[in-house]
């Protein structure tokens, strides 16, 4: 048992420092940047329903309904047909040209490994030769074409994922795109594949629809089950892939009120910091420049010398839009990130959601501190206390000495926003991780979790579980133990105890 417990420790330690990655809410689907949600909710009917709420839904029409058996949750496809917009989808279009990045999203489960073409899952195109993107099977593998500034109009050369990547299985696809280029698919919650192409989006066809199971030709059908499909005008992170896998195929069918909630933390968390950061020095109450304040509800939406500002659900329409897009705004000042541009039209398409009356800088530029780290790390003194409490070894000295020193932020050393973490953490907390094992009584600690020292998958299935509630404060996830689990079977491949 000794070093297949070991390794697994080590792995579980290190991440004790960093106790943002396991209180994530597992069942949280992200929806900054989403721009249009298929959860195959309808059980009838040829239209199937944008749920994204992301402005004018592109909805979706099956030409050849008898192609398709719909339940609760899925459509499958059985024969051929195409599932298209029925109009060019240009708010999708552009707002994928104005990002340089997306994400393309599906749980799936295929019908046939043999299909080529690539017969085409989701698609953005216009016929067999030129796309915006596409989403296809290719056998066995699964195959992305997107159209940048330095491909061809086919969106070539493709991104393939490996060889047995497409089973016959439910299956969770993700293909996403940074704006630098660097392009990655994950099947499953692993990375399969990945490049980079230095072109942009700015190339993308206005013209293109949108399409399920086939290519607008009709020329390249695909053959099974859908149970989600949703498109970002964003990357997705690699812990949001993660997230999602996790949280299953099933989507969060918001109602409206869960739509407004959405909305209000839109504001509070992004919208809010950003005016109080940007704008209020020159449009506030008491300096109002161009007669616009923006820093009350009612003044902000009735705008200022040259008309509304914010014209609610109209991004296109809105001049403050207009101005901080083109980067007039702010003014004598640097222009605003890609992503808080990206989040302001998002919230100008959302109805302009605003709580409260009256944005006080100070609070939410505090706030947008706080809320901009998603990792909160230990302090030093919590590190030691933690691993102390969990495997009872004393830690204090070697901490001190390789733990980077912690920064003192509003006169403390562990202010929320200030414990971010890097690289030297994590090295600190691996090296620290290997000292804590070597000095722990492994058989005495394992003897809490399991009865037998043997390493079998029931015993060590039985260790990971109970061992791994305790040390990281809840219940494992099946993903979870599966992983942990491949430690002991590769020490018992190789020979060891």
């Amino acid at each position: 048992m000794g070093a297949g417990l070991r390794k697994g420790l080590a792995l579980a330690l290190a991440g004790i420092g960093v106790l943002g990655v396991f209180t994530a809410d597992a069942a949280e689907r992200s929806r900054a940047g989403l721009q249009a949600l298929y959860d195959f909710r309808s059980q009838e009917g040829d239209v199937v329903e944008d749920r994204a709420m992301a402005g004018e839904p592109i909805n979706l029409k099956i030409e050849n309904p008898e192609a398709v058996r719909r339940a609760q949750g899925s459509l499958e496809v059985v024969g051929d047909t195409v599932i298209r917009s029925d109009e060019s989808s240009g708010r999708l279009i552009e707002a994928i040209r104005q990002s340089g990045e997306m994400t393309v999203e599906a749980w799936i489960r295929p019908a046939d490994t043999g299909l080529s073409g690539p017969a085409r899952i989701v698609t953005l195109s216009k016929n067999g030769s030129e796309r915006n993107f596409t989403v296809g099977q290719e056998g066995d593998r699964f195959d992305v074409r997107l159209r940048t500034t330095k491909t061809s109009g086919n969106g070539m050369p493709s991104l393939a994922a490996p060889e047995q990547s497409v089973t016959a299985e439910l299956t969770h696809f993700v293909y996403t795109r940074e704006r630098g280029g660097r392009a990655c698919v994950y099947v499953n919650g692993e990375k399969r594949a990945e490049n980079r192409d230095p072109g942009s989006t700015s190339n993308w066809d206005g013209s293109a629809r949108f399409a399920l199971a086939n290519e607008l030709s009709n020329d390249r059908p695909w053959r099974g089950s859908y149970y989600l499909v949703a498109i970002y005008s964003r990357s997705l992170l690699p812990f949001e892939v993660a997230r999602h896998f996790e949280a299953g195929p099933e989507a969060d069918h918001e109602t409206e009120e869960g739509a407004n909630e959405a909305g209000a933390r839109l504001f509070d968390e992004e919208i809010a910091p950003m005016l109080a950061q940007h704008c209020l020095e020159c449009h506030d109450s008491s300096n109002r420049k161009g007669k616009l304040d923006l820093s009350r509800k009612e003044a902000a939406l009735a705008g200022g010398s040259d008309g509304p500002a914010i014209l609610p659900g109209k991004p296109e329409e809105s001049l403050l839009w207009e101005l901080v897009e083109s980067g007039e705004m702010p003014d004598d000042r640097p222009s605003l990130s890609q992503k808080e541009k990206d989040l302001l039209r998002e919230w100008i398409e959302a109805g302009a959601p605003w709580t409260g009356e009256v944005i006080d800088p100070l609070a939410h530029k505090r706030d947008r501190r706080i809320g901009q780290n998603w990792v909160r790390r230990l302090t030093v003194p919590e590190y030691i206390a933690t691993v102390r409490a969990a495997v009872g070894v004393d830690i204090s000295d070697e901490a001190h000495r390789v733990l980077p020193r912690e920064v003192r932020a509003d006169g403390f050393s562990n202010t929320a926003y200030n414990l971010q973490t890097d690289l030297d953490h994590v090295a600190a907390y691996a090296r620290l991780a290997r000292i804590i094992v070597q000095r722990m009584d492994l058989p005495k600690f394992s003897a809490r979790f399991a009865k037998s020292p043997g390493l079998d998958d029931a015993a060590m299935r039985e260790l990971i579980a109970a061992m791994g509630r305790w040390l990281l404060r809840g219940p494992l996830a099946e993903h979870e133990v599966a992983a942990f689990l491949r430690v002991p079977q590769a020490v018992a491949a190789d020979g060891g105890t």
